[in-house]
């Protein structure tokens, strides 16, 4: 998808390009707020009166560390070490 994603009509240049690709299945990453959050959303309707459905995706990583990150990057790097324990890597 080209161009300002930020403006516009998210679900017209998915669309086109789904169609172009073959494919009815639309994968994202998960977004939780902020303007990506806010265009998908609106353009989730449109995809599925389309025919696609729309997968978003949160990786481990995210799970975990979302909920500490609420107060800035110190709060989040107390839980540092119970997150790398979380994903297996400590």
């Amino acid at each position: 998808i080209e161009g300002h994603l930020a403006q516009g009509d998210w679900a017209h240049a998915i669309t086109e390009a789904a169609e172009k690709a073959g494919v009815t299945h639309v994968v994202t990453p998960y977004t939780p707020i902020g303007p990506a959050a806010e265009a998908i959303s609106a353009a989730k309707p449109n995809l599925e009166a389309a025919g696609l459905t729309l997968t978003q995706i949160r990786r481990d990583y995210d799970t975990l560390t979302w909920p500490h990150a609420t107060r800035g990057f110190f709060g989040l790097k107390k839980k540092i070490s119970g997150i790398l324990t979380g994903l297996g890597l400590k």
